[in-house]
């Protein structure tokens, strides 16, 4: 299912909540540069069918949105911070990144990372949603085949690279900025990282 998040502190608390229940986790980043706002604008109106994707591909998909600001207290986009956790850098932005957990729940197991064009979530939403609907269904797909959480990954990144090749499937040239990305660098102790970004923030507003 997909995840609604305003903030990191956000972010924290439900991840806290759910990573019990599932094995694959993954989050929309983007940031809060003018030229980013589509993706935001696509997550917000596409978070329904967005949902149930992920809730398809039996996983939790954290989506930042703005929703409600009056009723929700303080919010502010965390795609910068994830980034920076899993070592993703700005100009990476925006994309997708998955991460499988160990079996203390704390520590990440492994993960990847798709860098998309974003310019295509103001230009051609049609092909955005072929985008993702493709990228879920090989999710779904890999989770049949593969028999643990490295071999996910690996299945994965080998579908990736045949729609890159476009071997029978829909025209994809430009979407992505690049084929799936093994990220070497992973947060040690996911929890604590969680909790050192919300006391980053606390410091950030003062609190």
């Amino acid at each position: 299912m997909a995840v609604p998040i305003n903030s990191f502190d956000d972010f924290m608390e439900k991840f806290d909540a759910l990573k019990h229940q599932r094995t694959l986790f993954g989050f929309l980043l983007f940031d809060d540069r003018p030229s980013q706002k589509a993706v935001e604008r696509f997550a917000d109106e596409g978070f329904g069918w967005l949902d149930g994707l992920a809730a398809s591909a039996q996983m939790f998909f954290f989506i930042f949105l703005r929703r409600n600001e009056m009723l929700a207290g303080e919010v502010e986009n965390p795609g910068l911070e994830v980034s920076q956790m899993f070592g993703i850098r700005p100009n990476k932005l925006p994309g997708i990144v998955l991460f499988t957990m160990l079996s203390d729940r704390d520590t990440v197991s492994d993960g990847v990372y798709l860098p998309i064009d974003g310019r295509l979530f103001e230009e051609d939403v049609n092909q955005i949603e072929e985008i993702f609907a493709d990228l879920f269904s090989m999710i779904q797909e890999a989770q049949e085949t593969a028999d643990n959480a490295d071999e996910l990954f690996k299945v994965l990144g080998r579908r990736v690279a045949a729609l890159r090749r476009n071997r029978g499937l829909r025209p994809i040239k430009g979407y992505l900025r690049g084929g799936l990305e093994i990220l070497i660098k992973l947060p040690e102790n996911f929890v604590n990282g969680l909790g050192s970004g919300m006391g980053q923030a606390i410091v950030r507003s003062g609190g």
